[in-house]
């Protein structure tokens, strides 16, 4: 066997470039062929990483990667540490560098951080988990939606780093003072008629939080959704089976379609069949809808033109239509 002593790479060409071909042999399978040590094989494989870190420094290890031909994977990885050149890794680190590149590629997931800088998982996340609990301490009264802003940073990808770093959202960061709504603000745009959830959106406020501001300031949303008791239930099972529209009975429980049709449904009130029209509906068409056109009958019954055309089909009930010269003229499409 050679002595390391009389060997190296700077001043053998064929002995470095075998050695970065041969990369992935075993350090014993090499030893063997040139006839050198196991442990000159180490030595001189480690002296090649050194050479490539001088070049592309040591958070470029993807390129140091690709200069060599291999990969940049769990193999390439294995392969460095078993030559001790992590070691070098960790003499040259700039701490500072990390927890700054850390930050600034906060929306980056936290395995592609760690493979860029040579670190744990768990190493990023610490970082990540630091910076984020300082944020909240320097903004006590922002919403975690404010504080996504701050970080140019959408609110679920915010949220979905939070959870990563165990911060707690609801206890840390959604608490806030009320008074840090603008509440001459809040005035102006319930006058617009924003909705609750529009409300939500724009100040960047909870559900709970929003009704307790709400409560409190005695202001109330002008097309406000109420929240319906089992009294209220009953009644607009009732207000249905009286012939009252279901657009009627949503405009006097400000309360939406879809809830009133759930509401009558758990009750078994219409079958879907029908498309949900009461009897009351139902004779209004029979009575009205020779005479009216199809726009006349869904403003009448607050039901969609489509669904009208449907049923009078089924019943076979012809409506007025115009023809194309704006006349009105009988529809003959059901004989």
């Amino acid at each position: 066997m050679v002595r390391m002593e009389a060997i190296s790479l700077k001043n053998d060409t064929f002995l470095r470039d075998y050695i970065k071909n041969n990369l992935m042999k075993k350090h014993k399978t090499l030893g063997q062929r040139l006839q050198i040590e196991t442990s000159d094989i180490k030595e001189l494989q480690k002296e090649l990483f050194c050479e490539l870190f001088d070049n592309y420094g040591i958070y470029e290890i993807d390129k140091v990667a690709k200069e060599m031909g291999y990969p940049y994977d769990s193999i390439f990885i294995k392969k460095l540490i078993e030559c001790d050149a992590d070691k070098i890794i960790e003499e040259r680190r700039d701490r500072e560098f990390e927890e700054q590149y850390i930050i600034e590629h906060l929306k980056e997931k936290s395995s592609v951080l760690a493979k860029k800088l040579f670190l744990s998982i768990q190493e990023v996340r610490n970082v990540k988990k630091k910076f984020l609990e300082n944020l909240i301490l320097s903004y006590p009264l922002l919403h975690y939606s404010k504080l996504a802003e701050k970080v140019n940073c959408t609110h679920s990808k915010f949220s979905r780093i939070c959870r990563e770093c165990r911060i707690n959202l609801i206890g840390d960061i959604k608490i806030a003072r009320d008074n840090s709504v603008n509440l001459i603000e809040l005035k102006q745009r319930i006058q617009e008629g924003f909705t609750f959830d529009k409300l939500k959106k724009y100040f960047g406020l909870g559900e709970d939080r929003l009704k307790r501001i709400l409560e409190q300031n005695k202001l109330e949303l002008l097309n406000q959704r109420k929240v319906l008791r089992d009294e209220d239930k009953e009644n607009i099972v009732i207000d249905y089976n009286n012939g009252v529209s279901i657009a009627k009975i949503m405009e006097k429980y400000h309360t939406s379609e879809s809830r009133i049709k759930k509401i009558l449904t758990a009750k078994c009130i219409f079958d879907k069949k029908n498309y949900e029209l009461n009897d009351a509906e139902i004779n209004f068409l029979k009575e009205n809808a020779p005479n009216m056109t199809l726009k006349e009958l869904s403003m009448k019954l607050g039901r969609k033109g489509s669904t009208l055309r449907t049923i009078l089909g089924i019943l076979k009930i012809k409506y007025k239509a115009r023809n194309c010269k704006g006349e009105l003229w009988e529809w003959k499409g059901f004989n």
